[in-house]
């Protein structure tokens, strides 16, 4: 999974990218998709490319409706189409890497890319999250933290709605006027 052999898959982005980490292992850790659209439109209209990641059904049905609603080639559909290796890769190539608190941010942020994580019922501080290059944005439940991964005791959808597209994009312009992003 080199760098070199996945440059031709985003040959036709912008420079700056996002890799955006659009599933999770269970829909309570994920981010709702209208969310991903709003903030990818957001993203392309400031001249970023969006390289969409994932894998299984429901990340595909997510990508599809990011395709849709953005309708934008600056948006690249990787679901399932990447090993974890060319994964790396491709993360490696991506200005920033966003997304809901899963194996693939990790692996970005583990890299040394900067990195926007969602979290709800798990801290990032509980799986590693300590970098200064990495930013949580928390849901705004009371139970933030609680640590439960499937059943919500407040029986809500997933905690990550109040993770608004507004409050990423505070936090990802905060992270480029500090010069957190690099590459």
């Amino acid at each position: 999974g080199s760098i070199e052999k996945n440059k031709p898959l985003l040959a036709g982005l912008p420079s700056k990218k996002v890799f955006a980490v659009i599933g999770a292992a269970w829909k309570e850790k994920m981010w709702p998709s209208e969310h991903w659209c709003d903030l990818i439109k957001e993203l392309v209209n400031d001249g970023y490319g969006v390289v969409l990641n994932g894998h299984g059904e429901l990340e595909m049905e997510i990508a599809s409706k990011i395709e849709r609603e953005v309708c934008s080639r600056a948006v690249l559909n990787l679901v399932d189409k990447l090993s974890f290796s060319d994964m790396a890769a491709v993360s490696n190539m991506c200005t920033i890497a966003v997304g809901n608190d899963t194996g693939p941010l990790h692996l970005a942020a583990l890299q040394g890319i900067p990195a926007i994580g969602f979290f709800g019922a798990i801290r990032p501080q509980s799986v590693g999250y300590l970098m200064p290059w990495f930013s949580p944005v928390y849901s705004t439940c009371y139970m933030v933290g609680c640590g439960l991964s499937k059943e919500c005791p407040r029986r809500r959808k997933t905690c990550l709605n109040s993770v608004t597209p507004q409050r990423v994009k505070t936090v990802f312009d905060r992270m480029i006027s500090a010069g957190t992003l690099v590459k």
